[in-house]
Formats: C-alpha cells, structure tokens, sequence
C-alpha cells in the first residue's frame, strides 16, 4: 500500500503500556553543576505554525549536514522529499512542549532536592538495629534484593547527605516523547563514598547499602510535610538488584502538582566511578563468591559475573553517559533528533530498556549513536558524523545493528586491553568505563533487534513503495500479528531456588533455560524464538515487594519455518559417533532411537507420529515434549498454545504444513491434468488448441471448501471449475461479434461429442450450456461446456477468441451507435478482459504463490470464510479478497512473511481494519519479484514484476481516479497489480461506498475482540448479528447448493440425465440474489454469503426514507400519503386493508411501499424463500 500525499496528516505516536524513560542516565546536560533542571532553552512549540517553522529548520539542517558531507554515499540519503516532510512532521508531534507541560515538574524536582539536602544523617549501624528503625520509627521496609542480607553480616548500614545530585535521562536532553502512559525523569542521588568499604563490590554488599540508603530517602520524602506524593518502589528497568523510589504525582499537592505533565520521578541512587575500581568489576571477573572461600578461591576458578558486574557498573556511569550525550548533541545539530526516531522505532517494537521487554530502549540507542560517533570499524573509521542529518543517523545506527554480530564482534570504545570476552549477550561498552551498556539484553532480544533492523533496512532501501507509516506509526510487537505460535508457559515456584550467582532474577533464570533447550530441541523447525517475561510490579514502600505481576507465565513467540516445522522425523548423528550420539539420547530421552533409512544411513532419530490425537500439530508435540523432560510434567501439562484453533476453523481441517496444499487440492489438479490431456488429444477439429489455461479458485487452491471427488462417490462439485480454452489464429472466424458466439456454441458442441466418444467406459459426460441471454447481450459470451468426470471434477470451458475485444472496442467507440448499445459492448469488453485476460495471469500468480508460501492457501480460505461468515462474498470477488490476502505474503513489512494460518489471518484483519481505501490504493506484486516462470509464459502468460516507474504511473491513475469520482460512486477501493496498472478489473462498481465501510468496521471490531480474547472464543469472529439489517430473507436449506446430498439413481432414459449431473454449478440463492440486485438497484442493498448461507440481509437505500414529490418513472414501489409526510412510518406496520384505503393526497406526496416489496419478494423467491423478518 503506497502511502498517501506529503500533505496528509500523520496520526501521533501514543502506545499503551510500559511507560518507562528507558534507562535513567540517557542524557545530560552541564555537569558543573549539583543540579540542572531547566528545561527552557530549545523548548519546541507545538502550535500551528510551530509545524511549518520545523519544518523550515530541519530542512536547513539536512541542507548544511549535505553540505558538510559530500562523500556520504547514496545509500544514506532522503529517499525522498515526501519521506523528509513525513519525518519532519512527525518529530514535530510527538515532541514534548517543555515550557506548557514541564513546569511544575520543575519545582517538584528543586522541592525534592532540598527536601533530601535537609535528610539528617544516621549513624552505621547493623543490620537488625537498621531494619527495625526503619519499620519502627519511618514505616518502611528496606528493598533488599534477593539474596537479602544474612543476619550475622559484620558491615554496618549508614546514611549521609548526597554528595551530588542531578536529573538525568530525556528530560533534560528533550527528547521526550508524548506517550499515552506518560514519562519518567530520573533523578540521580549520589550516594557517598565514605559509606563504602573496599570490598562492598563483592557478594551483594554494595547493593544492600544501597537498598538501606534508597529506604532512608524514601522515609525523609515521607516526612516532608510540604510536599504531598504518593510513593512506592519499583525495579529499575526490571534489573533485581537496582530498586529505585517512585515518585507520583498528587492532586493536594498544591504547587508541587505535576499531574498534567503525565510524568512520574525516579529517585536512583548512585556512585561515584573511583569508589570500586573498574578492574575488579570486568566482564571476566567473579564478584559473587562462597562465603567459605571468600579469599582462598581465586577469581579464575569461579565463573564470571557479567551481569553482576555491570549492574554495579551502570550506578557508576550516570555522570559519564551525562557528559558524553551531552557532547554529542553539541557536535552534530541532529543528534537528539535521531534519538527521538531510534526511540520511537525501538518502541513501537516492543523493545524499551526493561529486563522485560529486550534491555533496549533510548538511553542505549543514544549512548550507540555517541559511541558510534567515536569509532565503528576496525579501522578506527566513525560510523556516524556530526553533519549527517537525523534520518542518516537513524538509517546508520540500524545498518550498524544488522550487519554486526556484537556477540562475536564487540564495539569497544577507548579500548584498554584485548581481553573482553565473548559471550551470548551483545557488548558495546567504553574501556575506560567498563560498563557493558546492553548487559540487559537476552539471546533472543538481540537477534529480535537485528531481525528488525533488517527489516526496516530493506523497507529503507525499496525503491517502490513508501514504508513510512509501517516504520514509524504502527505498532508491531502484537504478539498474534508478530508471532507464528506463541505458547502461555508457567513459571514453577521452585524456580526461584534455582537461580544463578550472576542472577538472582528467577524470572531471567527460568526463560534462560527455557531459550536453550528450545533451541536445541526445535533445531530447524523454528527461524526465531523469543521470550517475554512477567513484570515486577511497584510495591508500596510499607510492605515487602518485588514480585511477580499476575500472569506469572513466560510467554514464547515462534517464527515458524513452513517447510519445516511439521516434519515427522529429526534426524540426529551417526550411531557410529558415540560422543554426538550419546548426547542425542541424553537430551531426548526415551524418545530417540536408532533408525535405518532408505540411504543405508543409521542415525539416530525422534518421530513424532504415533501422537494419540492425530490432530495435534507436530511443533505443539515437540514443545510439550521438551518441557516435561528438561523440567517438569506440571509445566509441560500447563502449557498454553494460542495459533491452531483458527487452523480448525477450516473446513475438512488436517494436519497443516507444506503437503497440505496438495493433499486438500489433490482431485481436482489430477481432473485438471487429465482434462488437457484429453483435450490435446482430440484430432477432429477444424483448429489446433493453442492454450489451455485455469481461471477457477479450485485451480488456485482457494476455494473455501477443498473439491470433492465426482459422482461415483455419490458427491459432486457446487461449481464446476472454470477453464479457457484458445484455438490457433485463423482467418475463417467471422468478423460478426454475434456469429461469432454461434461458433463458439458449434466448437462446444462438437469439443463434447469428442470427449464423450473418447472415454471408453462413458465416465465422462458433458452438456452445453447458454448464458447471458437477456435482450441486448447478444455480444457476450454466450456459452460454455460443462465436462463431468463421474470419478473426479467437473471442469466448466469457455472459448477465447483473440479478435473479440478488438471488435467489441470498435463497437464501443462507434459513434453511430445508440449509447445504450455502445454501453453495452463496453461491458462486453470489460467482462472478457476480466474472464480470458486477467483471470488466466490471477490464477497463475495466486497457484504459484501457494506453492510457495505454504500457508497463503488456507489463509485465504479461512479469510474468505469470514467474508461468506458477514454476509460480504456478494459483493467482494474472490480475486479482491486472494489479492487482499497475498499482500501479507509478499510484502508483510513491518513483519515477517507468516508462517501460520492465525498470522496470516489476523494480518488481514488489520490490514481491512486500517486501510484507509479513499486515500491509499492496494498495490500487490503477485509476481514475487519473478516474471521469468517458463510454464507461464509457454501458456501465453506474462505476469510481470512491479517497478518503481509502474509504482508512480499506478499512484497517479489513482490518485485521477479519485479526481474524476471524488464521491466514491463507481470504484470505491483501488487494488492494482503487476498484471493490472488500472486497479479496476476486480473493483469496478463493487464494492460501494456502505460495503466498504462496513467491511472495516467488522475487521475493526473482530481483531479488537482476537487482540483482546487471543485464543478463547475465535468462533466468534465469524457470529454474524444480524439486527444491524433492516429485514433478513431467510431461505429453505434444502434447495442450497452444497446443502443438498445423497447419491441419487442413475437415471434409465437416455434422454433424461442425471438429476445430480443436472444439480452440477446450480446455485438458487445466488440466481435469486441476482434477480433481486436487478430489479431492486436503487432501493436495497443485499448481503449474502457462500452458496450455503441459508440467509440474505437487505439494507433500505437512504433515499427511500424520505418523503418525495409524486412524478412518472420511479424506480421502486410507492404508496401516496397525505400532508407533509408526518404519517409516513405508518406505511411499515400498516396492515394491507389500511393500505388499500383511499390516502387524501393533498400535496402528491409518495412513501416507499415497504410491506409490497417484501411480498413482492417473498413471490419472486417462491418456495425457497421460508420467511422474510423484518427487524426496524
């Protein structure tokens, strides 16, 4: 979907959720001074014309930024100025007006800061003297980490004045955001050195002063009696051994009321860098040791405390990161810019600097950008340079993440040795400082963060279509759009015994392990798996905290490989490699077992298909496996899987993966295959068949019902598949468009009697039959041959003739013509571009595409469901909703291509829900970015691959098309292709402007209900209510096609044919539906369903509620009433005896005559209406 004119307004940023600043030392400002909270200078507007004076700056800036920088290669500039504006804008939105909002946040923050200078000191004491004063005397319970302190501890706890104070993070560097949960502002304590010993480093010491000096501030916060807050304690960013004080705002606070910033104050304490030194606490060192072996043990023998270490290390470094992000933003003017954009990229994926949600977010965005304004390669070459403008820093900071491995290349500023170790986790740190600034970051966060990183790249780098909303304004980390699977695991209470030295999180423990057996186990079944951690609620600071919110599961995430994920056999080592073997069965357990295989190998291997359920998928089986094995039955029973039940919605639903496809479709391929063999071997025709080409949705995998086998199964298919047949070119075709429908009928004929004559066991029978017979269509087609294989599919054929649309064209355009018959031959041409043109290409990219993405076919089977479910097939073909659907396949951005039917589906849903159709147009590459299929073009079939310049000349037919029909009154959605430039084969004139609204509105409504439910109730996404029409025709089930069934007898007269042979492509309730679209156009709107929807909704036009004036012609029935139409809505209960009363026609005034057009109704459908209710 191209995104609309520059002009168009941008929705602003608002994401519900963690509301957290990120990290708390993201920014600085002059660190000559205790305190720095002003926040006047450089504070944006948001006014009216602070937009275009934004925009007029930032274009200066990009300008002197190019300028500065003339060898910055292509890659790194504005795609265009269309993206520029759209960014420009949208900086000036989310920006936080600072001298509106920020105010009083301000005197709370030099409030604040006198109140902890005027904190009186207290005497080292131990811990049990400590802990009872405190609960006593201030009513607070000390945050002590896990583990707490032992009761026999010799150091003492103590409190002094803070030897320096600051706020730090977004606020003082502007680079807020609005965000609907509001910010934080940090606000750093620097705790004294004097209350440290040499080796509080070691063995949580440090963090339990800590914890005893956070619980003496938030006592003499408490005892301020001039300043009303409410107060709790909370992690910071999710790390269990930093508690920091939260500081609420009040609505008594008086002038200290900070309520209308949205902001809440984070009270950190800190250190100063020279209390420990920085190499007792590297990456490599152990800081947590046996109390027994405290001196004896060397540092060597006990395995290294990263994350240990670099928690002390980050309450070292808020001065450090202050000055450094501060430089930054003096030497390159679009620094704090590109630090707005990496935060709002970072956020609507999910990724902020909580445990919890990646250890990512705008403290480690920005220190990156700094860093990589420093030094970048092996080289000693900066990545980033002061002139780049913002989008350059942006798109270079996500060029850095995706094309380096910091695992196993890591970024070290001011290296001081060779001696940082390699581990899981990703490291960007500054020698000097030693701190690791993605410590929080997990395995499966870091390949998350590389994974959209190239994904935003190549959006960044597409030439085709704009990426900016996908980029910047929608959310992605939607767990049922993100995900292929995702599984609910509960968290066992014992785990929390189980932790490591270096984290004593169970939370990190628990998913740590879970993330390597998966690994290992899932192999590759699965491309990506990530975790998502429960959060650590705030806690009031009079109780004991720190624990888990109410879902205490760890919820996994599955990108699923489609070819992959459902095999039945894993393959395992050589039984002769006894060491790999070993292993093999020590992970599998009683489930491996040595197998030979048709190679001669003997491997050992796990198989999965003796399952109880043969309905349960294979990747479910695997999991459940791993979990009971490596950690309890409990776990494994308690697992919750969320993505098969929209799998079971389908119907005939097997086992999914990649043989589905063929398997459901099998019959009617192998009918298709045998048709044109059979076909090709007649000889007694007058012309060579030059083409024989599918236009069906059985031949394209995507019917909502897999065909079924043919009459000697005792069933048969509700419509025949649809074939184009083409002769060779030949000068005997007569020039007549009305002759030449007589020879196709004679070609039909004659194809039948062959076909007939060919079976020698007379399993095939055909019939001809006429269509488009009604006076003035004698210019369509008007026939086709029905061929019946009575033990496979029936085929329905049709002729193409490659003169017709010339002849119907030049019909069209004859001026000597009536206008209706010109009209007439116009929607010839039409029909037959759409059926013998376009069709044969659909077909061809929709059937390879499912061959391709294994799991489009059942996703548009399921989606077409849901349309049949709404009572919307009447009006959306088939093609619109396949094109709707591919989309998500091939261009899935800001996601992955999915690998699921609940996926795809739930992809589609949004993407109806969020289209805006009058400004934006579907543009679809079906091609895949492949033309050059040889069975294509051998059946005359060039599909061809999107370019940007079809891309500009698509944009602006429609943007023509909307200038000549700004009302919306012929084509209401645009869906263009790489075979289809006009974005009107499968569009024109349905469906309308009420249709299309209402299409959106139930995709609205049934992804809210799918986001919020996840896997409970999906049934009902596809419950239609129907009280929203305004009456319902309920038909008799038993006259509906794919209702009726049976074998019926053959019949024994020749000349009578089979009854289900005649049933063949018989639909009564779409031939009804037609009858009444025909004769009631501009009074009612239907909506019906599949061929077996036993209901058909109607809508009166708005029109038909007012109350005209009396003249000939009307188009629908009317009944006169008296006066000024008061009385009118008595003509809806009125019995007919009233009606045939005589009205006093005083002024001529008419009514719609409601009650005769629903007889008239009920007459027309006869017996297979049952009964019309009328509902308003």
């Amino acid at each position: 979907m191209t995104a609309g004119s520059p002009q168009k307004k941008r929705k602003t940023v608002r994401e519900p959720g963690d509301c957290s600043d990120e990290p708390s030392h993201d920014a600085g400002a002059s660190s000559g001074q205790e305190m720095d909270v002003d926040t006047n200078n450089g504070t944006s507007k948001a006014n009216s014309n602070g937009h275009q004076r934004g925009k007029k700056r930032a274009a200066n800036r990009t300008v002197s930024a190019l300028c500065d920088t003339a060898k910055l290669s292509q890659m790194y500039e504005y795609k265009s100025n269309a993206f520029r504006m759209e960014t420009d804008e949208l900086l000036a939105e989310v920006k936080v007006d600072y001298q509106k909002r920020m105010g009083t946040v301000e005197k709370a923050l030099h409030k604040l800061k006198s109140i902890i200078d005027s904190i009186p000191a207290k005497e080292p004491a131990m811990l049990a003297d400590a802990e009872k004063e405190m609960i006593k005397k201030h009513k607070i319970v000390i945050p002590f980490p896990t583990p707490k302190p032992a009761k026999d501890i010799k150091y003492k706890f103590g409190y002094e004045r803070p030897s320096y104070v600051n706020v730090v993070g977004s606020f003082p560097m502007k680079t807020m955001i609005k965000e609907s949960g509001g910010n934080n502002v940090d606000f750093v304590v620097q705790m004294p050195s004097s209350l440290f010993q040499e080796k509080d480093y070691l063995n949580y010491r440090y963090f339990h002063k800590r914890a005893y000096y956070l619980a003496c501030l938030a006592a003499g916060i408490h005892e301020a009696n001039d300043f009303r807050c409410n107060t709790s304690f909370t992690l910071l960013n999710g790390d269990a051994l930093r508690p920091v004080l939260l500081i609420a705002p009040s609505a008594n606070a008086g002038e200290y009321d900070f309520t209308k910033s949205k902001c809440t104050i984070r009270v950190i304490p800190c250190i100063s860098p020279d209390v420990f030194p920085v190499k007792k606490l590297a990456l490599s060192k152990n800081c947590v040791r046996p109390a027994s072996q405290l001196e004896a043990t060397p540092n060597t023998t006990l395995p290294p405390t990263p994350t240990y270490n670099s928690s002390v290390l980050a309450d070292t470094s808020y001065l450090y990161h202050l000055k450094l992000l501060h430089a930054s933003s003096s030497h390159s003017a679009a620094f704090r810019d590109a630090c707005v954009l990496g935060r709002i990229w970072l956020r609507q994926r999910g990724f902020t600097s909580d445990v919890a949600y990646g250890g990512i977010g705008n403290f480690e965005w920005s220190a990156l950008m700094a860093y990589l304004m420093k030094t970048g390669d092996a080289m000693g070459v900066t990545v980033l340079a002061g002139g780049y403008s913002n989008y350059q820093m942006f798109k270079g900071t996500l060029q850095f993440l995706a094309t380096r491995d910091l695992t196993k290349n890591p970024l070290v500023v001011n290296r001081i040795s060779d001696g940082t170790p390699l581990s899981d986790a990703p490291i960007v740190m500054d020698g000097e400082l030693g701190l690791n600034i993605f410590f929080k970051m997990s395995p499966w966060a870091y390949k998350m963060l590389r994974h959209e990183a190239n994904l935003t790249l190549s959006a960044l780098n597409s030439s085709t279509l704009d990426q900016f909303d996908a980029i910047f304004l929608n959310r992605v980390d939607e767990p049922y759009l993100r995900y292929d699977l995702i599984c609910n695991i509960p968290i066992p209470p014992e785990v929390a015994v189980a932790s490591s030295p270096d984290n004593t999180d169970m939370r990190v423990t628990f998913a740590q392990k879970l993330y390597r057996v998966f690994l290992h186990g899932l192999t590759d079944r699965v491309t990506m798996i990530t975790l998502k951690l429960p959060e650590i609620q705030p806690w009031d600071t009079r109780k004991k905290g720190g624990g888990l919110s109410d879902q205490k599961t760890v919820t996994a995430g599955f990108f699923l490989n489609s070819e992959k994920c459902h095999r039945l056999i894993d393959h395992g080592p050589s039984a002769e490699n006894k060491k790999e073997a070993t292993s093999y069965r020590n992970f599998w357990g009683e489930k491996a077992e040595l197998r030979r295989f048709k190679d001669g190998s003997i491997l050992e291997s796990v198989f999965w298909g003796d399952n109880k359920d043969p309905k349960t998928p294979v990747i479910h089986q695997v999991i459940s496996y791993i979990a009971k094995r490596h950690f309890s039955p409990e776990i494994s029973e308690g697992i919750i899987f969320i993505g098969d039940e929209y799998a079971q919605l389908l119907p005939n639903h097997q086992l999914p993966g990649a043989q589905a496809i063929t398997k459901f479709f099998q019959p009617v391929m192998t009918g298709y295959e045998t048709l044109v063999k059979d076909l090709r071997s007649i000889e007694d025709l007058p012309l060579i068949i030059r083409h024989i080409t599918p236009i069906s949705s059985a031949l394209r995998f995507s019917t909502i019902q897999s065909p079924l086998p043919g009459l000697d199964a005792g069933v048969f298919m509700n419509a025949p598949a649809e074939v184009a047949l083409q002769f060779e070119s030949s000068g005997r075709w007569p020039d007549d468009l009305v002759a030449i429908q007589r020879t196709k009928i004679a070609f039909l004929i004659r194809i039948g009697q062959l076909l007939e004559e060919s079976s020698a066991e007379g399993n095939i029978s055909t019939r001809v039959g006429l269509e488009n017979q009604e006076p003035g269509q004698e210019t369509f087609n008007a026939s086709f041959l029905d061929v019946i294989y009575h033990s496979g599919p029936t085929f329905r054929i049709r002729i193409y003739h490659e003169r017709e649309p010339y002849l119907l064209e030049r019909r069209s355009k004859d001026k000597s013509l009536l206008p209706h018959t010109r009209d007439l031959a116009s929607q010839a041409l039409t029909i037959y571009d759409r059926t013998f043109v376009k069709s044969p290409i659909h077909t061809a990219c929709i059937a390879k595409l499912c061959h391709r993405h294994a799991f489009l076919s059942p996703t548009i089977r399921l989606v077409k469901k849901w349309f049949a479910a709404h009572l919307l097939s009447c009006h959306f073909p088939e093609e619109l909703i396949e094109l709707i659907v591919a989309r998500q396949f091939v261009s899935p951005f800001p996601w992955s291509t999915p690998s699921s039917i609940m996926t795809g589906f739930l992809r589609t849903l949004e993407f109806l829900a969020t289209w805006d159709w009058r400004v934006d147009p579907l543009v679809v590459d079906t091609s895949d970015g492949n033309s050059t299929d040889l069975d294509n073009l051998a059946a005359g079939i060039d599909i061809g691959v999107l370019k940007s310049i079809d891309i500009v000349s698509i944009t602006e037919k429609f943007e023509a098309l909307r200038k000549s029909d700004p009302g919306l009154n012929r084509t209401v959605l645009f869906a263009a292709t790489n075979y289809d430039h006009s974005g009107i084969a499968w569009t024109e004139n349905s469906p309308s402007r009420v249709v299309a609204a209402r299409v959106t509105a139930l995709a609205r409504s049934a992804i809210g209900h799918a986001k919020k439910n996840g896997s409970g109730n999906v049934e009902t996404l596809f419950a239609h209510a129907l009280v929203d029409y305004d009456f319902v025709i309920h038909l008799d089930p038993t006259y509906l096609a794919g209702v009726r069934g049976g074998k019926s007898k053959r019949s024994k007269y020749k000349n009578i044919p089979d009854l289900q042979i005649l049933q063949i492509g018989f639909d009564p309730a779409s031939l009804f539906l037609q009858d009444l679209q025909r004769i009631y156009t501009t009074s009612l709107i239907f909506f019906h369903g599949s061929p077996s929807t036993p209901t058909i909704g109607a809508l009166w036009a708005p029109h038909t509620s007012t109350v005209r004036p009396w003249k000939v012609n009307l188009t629908y029935s009317t009944v006169p009433i008296a006066g000024d139409g008061r009385n009118s809505s008595k003509n809806d209960d009125s019995d007919d005896e009233a009606q045939e009363e005589e009205p006093q026609n005083d002024k001529g005034t008419l009514v719609i005559n409601k009650p005769a057009i629903l007889n008239e109704i009920a007459r027309l459908g006869g017996e297979l209406v049952e009964r019309i209710e009328v509902k308003r």
